[in-house]
């Protein structure tokens, strides 16, 4: 929900037209247009999406135990990154949702390539990319859980309903 309510989507309403031209993948250059558009947009934007889509894309490796898929996690988030200036429900936007589902669906997919291309394109989003790589590598690290302020003592616990006739009291 949050994306949705922010005043302009991840994907700005500049470049809205020019993703739905692009269309449905299929096309031999997809990737490298795809990787255009995203090198246009402002560093902190494309930052933001860089992370995300690394995310969703871990998310959508591990399918099998969460059950949610690249056309899945499309569908949920396409929409809320992508939309319409004028979208208020409109037949128009929801028209489009197709186009939009599948380009988010292929961008979950091939993530590491577009976004590299992009970067490619646009040496200041590799700045940004390196920052967030460095980063993540050092925060990778292995170290110990960190110590419980309260004691570690159990701060809740799970208790059966009550049937009547039974005893109220919790069993410990």
């Amino acid at each position: 929900m949050y994306f949705r309510e922010l005043p302009e989507p991840l994907f700005t309403f500049e470049l809205y037209e020019e993703m739905i031209l692009l269309g449905k993948p299929g096309a031999a250059d997809y990737d490298d247009r795809m990787a255009a558009l995203l090198a246009r947009l402002p560093v902190g934007l494309y930052a933001l999406l860089n992370v995300l889509f690394s995310f969703l894309s871990s998310v959508a490796q591990h399918e099998a135990a969460n059950k949610m898929s690249a056309a899945n996690l499309a569908t949920v988030f396409g929409p809320n990154l992508l939309r319409r200036p004028d979208d208020q429900g409109s037949a128009a936007a929801v028209q489009d949702y197709g186009i939009i589902n599948a380009l988010v669906k292929h961008l979950i997919e091939h993530k590491e390539a577009i976004f590299s291309a992009a970067e490619a394109q646009n040496h200041a989003l590799l700045s940004v990319s390196r920052r967030r790589s460095n980063s993540a590598l050092r925060t990778s690290e292995p170290s110990a859980p960190p110590k419980m302020p309260f004691g570690g003592q159990r701060l809740l616990q799970v208790v059966p309903p009550r049937r009547p006739g039974r005893d109220p009291s919790p069993s410990p």
